[in-house]
């Protein structure tokens, strides 16, 4: 968790460190997904922090599909 230089942690991480050279030869499609990770569990988190619950699920009829 990050601390600010008073020591107060931060309410939340959105910092993601990659270890470039890991992926410097793998390409750019790897070196963002890898990038990316973190982002849904991040997402979920701040709207679970701040009280927005997802929205219902589409119910969707195999018909609409012909």
């Amino acid at each position: 968790m990050l601390r600010s230089s008073k020591g107060i942690s931060a309410a939340r991480d959105i910092v993601q460190f990659v270890p470039f050279r890991e992926f410097a030869q793998r390409g750019a499609s790897e070196l963002a997904a890898e990038v990316l990770r973190e982002l849904p569990n991040q997402i979920t988190d701040f709207f679970s922090r701040v009280g927005i619950a997802p929205n219902q699920p589409i119910q969707i009829s195999p018909d609409q599909y012909a």
